[in-house]
């Protein structure tokens, strides 16, 4: 059986400064949201439970680092669907997403249904204050594209950004550097 999509051309530009992305991964042939608000909650916790403090209450020292990676490695920090890793990398720390269970989310089947669970999340999008970012893994470029399609139809900005099957999802975190990535959307 061969699949065909239309797709219409996209226009890329960077999404407004002052908007948000609403973040989904496409991995394992499925769609997850990622609970931002909930893993940084869980994300604060962790490192408070490390090193006694909240990271705002003072300058992380390579020490804080380190016993913050250890704390991570020693203790299961995140949601029902994500595990943090971090791991300490030049003068900040970088955080991993580890899946929990590889069959969490929806499945492109699961995206056709009327009842999909992200649905309901793409109707209460901000489209002046926010836009989708999806995370596409190789293996899952057809649940994109359903999903995509889902946003679409709601007239929801989206962007993406490719993973080749074996990368994980990272971000770093406390550096000197660190700045808001540049999104596109089209």
């Amino acid at each position: 059986m061969h699949f065909f999509y239309l797709s219409r051309s996209p226009n890329p530009r960077s999404a407004p400064s002052h908007a948000s992305p609403v973040i989904f991964l496409c991995r394992y042939g499925r769609l997850s949201h990622l609970n931002v608000e909930k893993l940084n909650q869980e994300l604060e916790h962790g490192i408070e439970m490390a090193i006694g403090t909240s990271q705002n209450d003072l300058a992380l020292t390579p020490r804080h680092l380190r016993i913050i990676d250890q704390n991570f490695t020693d203790h299961l920090v995140g949601d029902e669907n994500f595990r943090i890793i971090m791991r300490v990398a030049g003068d900040g720390l970088v955080v991993e997403l580890q899946w929990m269970d590889t069959s969490a989310g929806e499945s492109i089947e699961d995206l056709r249904r009327p009842d999909s669970i992200f649905r309901p999340i793409v109707n209460t999008i901000d489209r002046d204050r926010q836009f989708i970012s999806f995370n596409v893994w190789s293996d899952s470029f057809e649940t994109y594209l359903k999903a995509r399609q889902i946003g679409d139809d709601h007239k929801v900005a989206a962007g993406w950004i490719t993973f080749d099957r074996d990368d994980e999802y990272r971000s770093r975190l406390f550096t000197r550097s660190s700045h808001r990535p540049e999104y596109i959307v089209d």
